[in-house]
């Protein structure tokens, strides 16, 4: 599974979307170090979640 994600991760960093938001992996020269895919994800659902649960 980890295998899968980290798979992911790197498509979608080798991707316009991975370039354009600087994702760790796209080759950009400002990318962001720490900055993965899944963790993006992560981090908008849980303040999503956040603001509809009040």
């Amino acid at each position: 599974m980890v295998h899968a994600i980290d798979l992911l991760n790197a498509h979608v960093a080798d991707s316009f979307a991975g370039r354009w938001f600087r994702l760790e992996g796209s080759s950009h020269p400002k990318e962001r170090i720490g900055s993965r895919f899944t963790t993006e994800i992560r981090a908008g659902l849980t303040t999503w979640v956040g603001y509809i649960s009040f």
